[in-house]
């Protein structure tokens, strides 16, 4: 259940604030490789607006129904679970 802190500056919203675009689960992603290596900031999370889900809407995130990711969510363990990503 996620602290949202706006990429781009702007009002922190609270976990548990309706408005937090980031639904209750945040799964973190670290680059590995590329220029990506080292890059934390992004995520695979729920949404408070399921209607952006597969648009160009977010900054980079994933973005997943809220039911969705908190399945995914049971299946992977705390710094333990490798998440990768591949461009279609």
């Amino acid at each position: 259940n996620p602290t949202y802190f706006p990429p781009r500056g702007g009002k922190v919203i609270a976990a548990d604030d309706p408005e937090n675009p980031l639904g209750e689960r945040w799964i973190a992603l670290k680059g590995v490789s590329g220029d990506a290596k080292g890059q934390t900031s992004y995520g695979i999370h729920g949404t408070i607006e399921p209607d952006s889900i597969g648009r160009s809407e977010s900054m980079g995130c994933v973005r997943m129904h809220n039911e969705d990711i908190a399945e995914v969510f049971t299946y992977l363990a705390s710094g333990k679970s490798t998440v990768t990503i591949r461009p279609r």
